[in-house]
């Protein structure tokens, strides 16, 4: 956030609310919609960091667009930050907080994610992972292993910061756009991730 055109220091008021369009639509969620406000938020060089509760259900997977609206503490009105920001695949999975789909997995180089949201590799032996199946466009999904060492290459139909050489305890998640699965997150072996 920039002040003046300088980014931001000092503390600044905030208030959030959640659409479903980037523009116009509607605050959410319907028939409850909810105005969060947080005072004398720190800024430092243009970032805050906050904790916002707009409930479950005004996340059923639809497109979801937060609005900001900021002021200093002495000011009488908030001035909104222009364009709403769309919430994306990595915080949006919070969504998967309220599903309880989940499967085990012990043979096959390429699993079914119909229906999960946490899929777990308990190969008996090293095994390269070569596709999901069932997966819609939109899914997200957490690959966990239990087992032995399992592989995914950095090929089609994954497009993944590196191949992703994982032991156990080891995780990985995947978000479906199109044909294909793209890393938001892992955790072990950790690499960091290239910038676009």
């Amino acid at each position: 956030m920039t002040d003046s055109g300088t980014p931001a220091n000092g503390t600044y008021d905030l208030q959030f609310k959640l659409y479903d369009a980037l523009t116009s639509g509607n605050q959410l969620p319907s028939g409850s919609p909810i105005t969060q406000t947080k005072s004398a938020v720190l800024v430092t060089n243009g970032v805050f960091t906050v904790q916002l509760d707009f409930t479950a259900p005004a996340f059923p997977g639809a497109d979801r667009f937060l609005d900001i609206g900021v002021k200093h503490p002495a000011d009488a009105s908030f001035t909104p930050l222009l364009p709403r920001q769309q919430l994306t695949s990595t915080p949006y999975s919070i969504h998967s907080l309220a599903a309880a789909n989940l499967n085990t997995v012990t043979s096959g180089a390429t699993p079914s994610v119909t229906n999960l949201t946490v899929l777990v590799l308990n190969y008996g032996s090293s095994t390269i992972v070569t596709d999901l199946t069932g997966g819609i466009n939109g899914q997200c999904v957490a690959l966990i292993n239990i087992g032995s060492s399992v592989t995914i290459n950095n090929t089609a139909p994954f497009s993944l910061n590196t191949t992703w050489n994982a032991g156990s305890n080891d995780t990985l998640t995947l978000c479906r756009s199109g044909s294909t699965w793209y890393e938001t997150s892992r955790k072990n072996p950790s690499v960091p991730f290239a910038v676009f």
